[in-house]
């Protein structure tokens, strides 16, 4: 096993242990924009687009599990819950911070980039968005060896 698939694999099981925490917090609190800010992790969808879309979201060609689909169908689709998109997408991006750690300095875009990085797929990022994940892997890093 080389370096960068060791590096990689504490990044994944950040990013799962993000997405379980989301989970958790949605089935705890039965709180509707965790489980919304839950599919957009998971899918890797920005939230303006969890908000226009159905179960299958068209720009991305998403299907959504069959568990995922039933609870959206259950409790509703953000258009129909929210007032307005900028109101949706601010509140989506609260819980994502919410959810990290307060040490963690990722934002939802770079948590969305970590995803597809984590996925295998090329991407273009920002060097300030380089730095940031190179700091979070460091944290990571220095918090498995204690």
């Amino acid at each position: 096993m080389n370096t960068t698939s060791v590096e990689l694999n504490i990044l994944q099981k950040h990013f799962n242990n993000i997405l379980k925490r989301l989970w958790n917090r949605y089935v705890k609190l039965n709180r509707i924009i965790s489980f919304y800010t839950y599919l957009c992790l998971k899918y890797g969808i920005l939230p303006k687009e969890l908000y226009n879309s159905t179960l299958t979201l068209k720009k991305n060609k998403v299907k959504l599990e069959e568990t995922d689909s039933s609870i959206l169908e259950k409790i509703g689709s953000p258009k129909v819950k929210w007032s307005s998109v900028e109101s949706f997408v601010k509140a989506v991006s609260r819980e994502v911070k919410s959810a990290q750690n307060t040490e963690t300095i990722l934002n939802f875009i770079e948590l969305i980039v970590l995803r597809n990085l984590l996925k295998g797929q090329n991407i273009r990022i920002s060097t300030s968005t380089f730095t940031k994940l190179l700091k979070l892997h460091q944290e990571l890093l220095e918090e498995k060896d204690i």
